[in-house]
């Protein structure tokens, strides 16, 4: 069985995601996870979504600075 081409970017964003959500053999970082686990997703991975899913939820909001800052 061939597998189609774009498949493979699925299949190569969530072992990336999966190198950056557990520090192995890349440095540690959610958001690069994420990034990748998207990918994952958008190129056919059926977990890629959820994975992203669950790096979010670790991941620590930034307060949108537009909205702490004196108007003038």
């Amino acid at each position: 069985m061939q597998v189609p081409p774009l498949l493979h970017f699925g299949q190569a964003g969530k072992l990336l995601g999966v190198m950056y959500a557990n520090g192995q053999g890349a440095p540690q970082g959610h958001v690069q996870a994420h990034k990748w686990f998207n990918i994952a997703g958008t190129y056919g991975d059926k977990n890629g979504y959820k994975s992203r899913d669950i790096v979010a939820r670790k991941m620590t909001p930034v307060p949108d600075r537009r909205s702490t800052e004196a108007g003038p």
